[in-house]
């Protein structure tokens, strides 16, 4: 069923077709329009196609400056640059700024949203310091002339932040994108949609600064506004979910890793759970065994393997079960058993490709080794790996 702006549109088209002759301005502006809902309504091809057609015609009717022309220009190379057509999106925005500057339209919101545009496909395309100092000019421009506030001027904050990925630069990024956090909710208020995608922005930066304390609450109140706003099966959502599953392993809420692994094996989140139905099951064994709930862990990894994707488990992952076998192994007092599954495990993990989901895994399998030899009453073997367990962060004795 027709979503009812894709139907206003239609019927607008219909009007255009009925009521104005094809070589009409208004009929080109109209289908210019008309690509746009297109575009957001899931059909880049035929807004593509449109934007071909009769922007050349907009360009014949209106003089060069003209705003619906510059839009119409900067909305065909926003739409090449999203399909990988880098090149010819490239040569488009490059001719709209110019025009932008021929005519001192740089101050205007659509102006600045374009150099917002081409600073995106410069960084794609390892250029990344000519777009961050047109980026910091068009920032300058957009709070003096549109005001902190203004949503361009916050997207231009937000993607600066996004850009500024050496480690040199992680607290300005930080910085920056809580300025645009921040710059949203006085604009919009804290219930708005547009504020969790700033939100997201600064979760993301404290993620690189292994910040995950902080961006635990951040994260969860995104989750929250997804169920509220009834948003909570998008790409957003999902990329919130595996945001969370990363920073509650890393601090140990095992609970929380409980909660949305079991989330994520919901068929109705299959394509938005943040994480694979396989690898869901994986994490979720992991938090059952770190809360001393053995038998739960055991049904979960069994049923895994029950599934013909189970072979097709990365290195990485089946190394972890291997290790949480040997846990549980070592609950049951199979202290031999233990040994094997938490040894080979170990092995394994030093040489996969890290992962960082499961990062605190070998601190783990460290400390369970430590208080295996200590139960076979093996000092030597025990005490080496207490020193690899304390090398790892472990506090214990």
């Amino acid at each position: 069923m027709m979503n009812p702006v894709m139907r206003i549109a239609e019927y607008m088209n219909r009007v255009c077709d009925e009521y104005l002759a094809p070589s009409s301005p208004d009929t080109s502006l109209s289908r210019c329009h008309l690509a746009t809902t297109y575009w957001l309504n899931g059909k880049p091809n035929e807004a593509i196609a449109l934007l071909e057609k009769y922007v050349p015609l907009l360009v014949n009717a209106f003089p060069e400056s003209n705003a619906d022309v510059l839009a119409a220009q900067d909305n065909l190379a926003f739409m090449y640059a999203n399909i990988g057509r880098k090149k010819e999106a490239e040569k488009l925005f490059r001719s709209t700024l110019a025009k932008y500057y021929k005519y001192n339209l740089l101050d205007q919101p659509n102006a600045l949203q374009c150099i917002g545009n081409l600073v995106q496909i410069l960084v794609e395309s390892d250029r990344r310091q000519e777009g961050i100092d047109m980026l910091r000019e068009a920032i300058v421009r957009a709070k003096k002339k549109l005001g902190p506030t203004h949503t361009v001027t916050l997207r231009l904050l937000q993607n600066l932040g996004e850009h500024l990925t050496d480690p040199s630069e992680a607290l300005e990024a930080l910085n920056l994108s809580h300025t645009a956090y921040d710059g949203s909710m006085s604009r919009y208020g804290k219930d708005h949609p547009e504020v969790v995608v700033f939100r997201n922005s600064v979760s993301a930066n404290l993620m690189l600064l292994k910040k995950w304390g902080d961006v635990i609450p951040l994260l969860e109140q995104s989750e929250s506004d997804g169920i509220r706003l009834n948003a909570d099966k998008t790409d957003q959502a999902r990329n919130v979910r595996s945001a969370l599953i990363n920073a509650y392993l890393q601090t140990e809420r095992y609970t929380g890793v409980e909660r949305i692994a079991r989330k994520a094996l919901l068929p109705e989140f299959k394509d938005f759970a943040g994480i694979s139905p396989q690898r869901a099951k994986v994490v979720l064994a992991m938090a059952l065994v770190r809360q001393n709930r053995p038998n739960d862990a055991n049904e979960v990894i069994a049923d895994l393997k029950l599934t013909p994707e189970f072979q097709a488990l990365s290195p990485t992952c089946l190394a972890v079960l291997q290790g949480l076998e040997g846990e549980i192994a070592f609950t049951a007092g199979d202290y031999e058993k233990a040994t094997d599954l938490l040894s080979s495990s170990w092995e394994k993990l030093s040489t996969a490709e890290p992962m960082e989901i499961y990062s605190q895994v070998p601190r783990s399998l460290a400390i369970a080794l430590t208080k295996l030899y200590e139960q076979k009453q093996d000092e030597t073997n025990r005490m080496q790996w207490l020193e690899k367990a304390k090398s790892l962060r472990y506090e214990g004795k």
